[in-house]
């Protein structure tokens, strides 16, 4: 029973975030609500391996996790810099 409210809550966060994600004004919103909703979708595959005794699906909910982090950080360091291409090459091209 717990498990099925903890999904509902997260369905309604997940739906929240879909809101958010297209009606951001700004990309760093847009990305932060991708990043709130796979942890939605991490907590609702949680829910659901609670509530079917199934300790294997949680495997695949800590990777969906770790894939996540790794993502935000490539993404939040690519804005820190305003740029996709490597830090040698930028400074290459603009003679510095």
């Amino acid at each position: 029973m717990s498990a099925l409210l903890i999904a509902a809550a997260a369905l309604v966060g997940l739906l929240l975030s879909l809101v958010r994600l297209l009606s951001g004004p700004t990309l760093s919103d847009r990305v932060l609500a991708l990043n709130a909703m796979v942890l939605n979708a991490a907590l609702i595959a949680g829910a659901a391996a609670l509530a079917l005794r199934r300790a294997d699906i949680l495997e695949g909910v800590a990777m969906l996790l770790l894939a996540a982090l790794v993502v935000n950080v490539a993404v939040l360091k690519a804005f820190a810099a305003r740029s996709f291409q490597p830090a040698l090459a930028r400074s290459a091209e603009d003679g510095a």
